[in-house]
């Protein structure tokens, strides 16, 4: 069941999967004290369906996540030109420069390694909301 942060402000929410807990959890806070809605995931199932029900501006996708991976998931949102301005921020343990550059290739705007310092994914999600917004 996904958790939801309700909104201090009227923004599209931001989505965040990961299978840790403690990473979304985290990140929910963090952006929550932002003013920033936020839905969490820990896993993969039905991530397009809520993706097309609650339309984030920003999704912080981990790769290794249970049942399909981010890898899929990124695929599936960059094939629907519905999704065109949905800013996905990849955020993986996985390091290796081929996963990075798939990330890339595939139309992540960024591939965050973990371990990450939080208080800079706050900062480039504001970052995406500031855009938007024209400054």
């Amino acid at each position: 069941m996904p958790h939801k942060i309700k909104p201090m402000k009227k923004a599209r929410p931001v989505l965040v999967v990961d299978d840790e807990y403690y990473v979304t959890r985290g990140i929910s806070y963090l952006l929550q004290d932002e003013g920033l809605a936020c839905i969490t995931k820990n896993d993969s199932d039905g991530v397009i369906k809520l993706v097309e029900k609650e339309r984030p501006q920003v999704i912080v996708l981990d790769i290794n996540i249970p049942k399909v991976d981010g890898f899929q998931i990124l695929r599936e949102l960059r094939q629907r030109k519905e999704f065109d301005d949905v800013v996905v921020l990849i955020l993986s343990a996985r390091g290796h420069e081929e996963d990075i550059q798939t990330g890339l290739k595939l139309g992540a705007s960024e591939y965050i390694l973990k371990p990450f310092n939080p208080l800079d994914l706050r900062d480039k999600i504001k970052a995406v909301y500031a855009a938007k917004r024209g400054g």
